[in-house]
């Protein structure tokens, strides 16, 4: 499920800004099957990053995490040399550096959640054992 959707889109960029980033013909109509497939890469790529650290899907989207969403979404629905900008390449190392950061727990996503459900990437052991079977008194001066 995508972190995001048009209406996230169009309310950071306007219906004009949807349309530049998403009308991949040229033709002056949204193609909202591009717009689709950006945003699940977008999507597929945020995932691969916080599903390290948290339970997914996550209940809550955060809205940094909306925002990354649609500006990853632009810079893969801009994939072609004339379309690409500085500013698009700048946002999405930017948000590929907070995404690391997140997954690392150099970030945070600032979540309503227990500390329970978030995993730290720490995992501990527990060793036990049954009483000694041979020692010198038991074997007889054996030893």
């Amino acid at each position: 499920m995508p972190y995001a959707t048009h209406d996230d889109i169009v309310e950071r960029y306007g219906d004009d800004g949807a349309l530049r980033a998403f009308d991949k013909d040229g033709d002056g109509a949204l193609d909202a099957d591009v717009e689709a497939q950006a945003l699940a890469d977008a999507s597929d790529l945020i995932d691969s990053y916080i599903g390290a650290r948290f339970d997914l899907p996550l209940t809550t989207v955060p809205t940094r995490l909306k925002r990354v969403c649609v500006e990853l979404a632009i810079y893969y629905a801009s994939d072609d040399v004339t379309r690409q900008t500085e500013e698009n390449k700048n946002r999405y190392k930017e948000n590929v550096q907070w995404l690391r950061d997140l997954s690392t727990g150099k970030a945070s996503l600032a979540l309503d959640e227990s500390p329970a459900s978030i995993d730290r990437g720490v995992e501990t052991a527990a060793v036990t054992s049954s009483t000694r079977l041979f020692t010198r008194a038991k074997l007889g001066g054996l030893w």
